[in-house]
């Protein structure tokens, strides 16, 4: 007490992160790893936290005021977290998660905020960071398995590119540009289709491809028989 948003918020997640956890360890082996991404959510929302808290020049302990840790305790990473939220300047930060599958993207996001001085190209390349592991998860998944998953996997998935395309034809981003921030695997979306989103002329032109495109998908689609 008292009672405020913020902390009605962190007992929701706790619960909800608890639930999570206990799902993944009564699950089998095969599907753990999909489940897993649950908690990588949150994991990167920590280490999003992290950078813009370092980027204000907050002190380690209200970075880690921001950190589920027993997110970090499911995946052993809670000494990686506590030494990054003790870096005092960003370059310090993304070298603490040098040595693990974080860093690339890190690493990408930090050449483009030495350009910027914006923290949101860290958002970018982590977010692609995460939709890569979802689609890389989701092929590890049995056969039988992939169907039950397929609606949310590429709903998120492909629906993340599409975002991120629309929004970057919005700010005029550079095609490279585009190219480099947009995941490179999707499950409705051809690789076609993607570059000419890439290439279009400005956001009402990507707009009118992606609703053209979307359109015939629906049409030429097999028609399911009626049931008698």
């Amino acid at each position: 007490m008292p009672l405020t948003s913020r902390k009605l918020e962190r007992a929701f997640n706790e619960n909800l992160i608890d639930t999570y956890i206990k799902l993944i360890k009564n699950s089998p082996k095969k599907a753990r790893e999909y489940l897993s991404l649950n908690l990588l959510r949150f994991e990167i929302e920590h280490i999003k936290a992290i950078i813009k808290a370092t980027s204000a020049k907050l002190t380690p302990e209200q970075k880690t005021a921001r950190i589920y840790f027993s997110v970090e305790d499911y995946f052993k990473r809670r000494p990686l977290l506590e030494e990054a939220a003790k870096a005092s300047s960003l370059t310090q930060t993304i070298h603490a998660f040098k040595g693990t599958d974080y860093f690339f993207a890190l690493n990408m996001g930090l050449k483009s905020f030495e350009e910027t001085g914006s923290t949101a190209s860290f958002d970018i390349f982590v977010d692609k960071f995460f939709y890569e592991k979802l689609y890389a998860a989701y092929l590890c998944l049995p056969k039988k398995e992939q169907p039950y998953t397929n609606f949310y996997a590429s709903t998120e998935n492909d629906g993340f590119a599409l975002v991120t395309l629309l929004r970057g034809k919005t700010l005029n981003y550079d095609p490279n540009w585009l190219r480099l921030i947009v995941p490179q695997n999707y499950f409705n979306l051809s690789k076609s289709t993607v570059e000419a989103l890439v290439s279009a002329v400005d956001f009402e032109a990507a707009l009118k491809l992606f609703l053209t495109v979307t359109m015939l998908n629906t049409l030429l689609r097999p028609k399911l028989p009626r049931k008698l």
